[in-house]
């Protein structure tokens, strides 16, 4: 089962990074075409790369601003709570003596 989770995240992965590169690819590939007017399919084609391209990189901030956060409150906020005792001579009963 877990085998499989990582295979479909992986497959995932691979799948937005396609259409990551192939939409810049067809953007830059399009850019200067000759336009038919209203309606124009590739226009339309670009206009929806853009979109995606726009939505992945909304979607992209507020995933890093929750690891961030996540990450701020596993490295600063729980070792606080989780402190060890401060060992010192006097709690540990040493007695000094020559």
């Amino acid at each position: 089962m877990a085998k499989n989770k990582k295979l479909l995240a992986g497959f995932i992965i691979i799948a937005v990074l396609f259409m990551l590169l192939f939409s810049v690819y067809f953007i830059t590939a399009e850019t200067r075409h000759n336009c038919i007017g209203e309606n124009c399919p590739i226009c339309l084609e670009v206009q929806a790369c853009v979109q995606a391209l726009n939505t992945l990189g909304t979607g992209l901030a507020t995933t890093v601003a929750v690891f961030a956060a996540a990450h701020l409150f596993v490295i600063c906020v729980i070792p606080v709570f989780h402190r060890s005792p401060s060992h010192t001579l006097v709690s540990l009963k040493v007695k000094l003596t020559n």
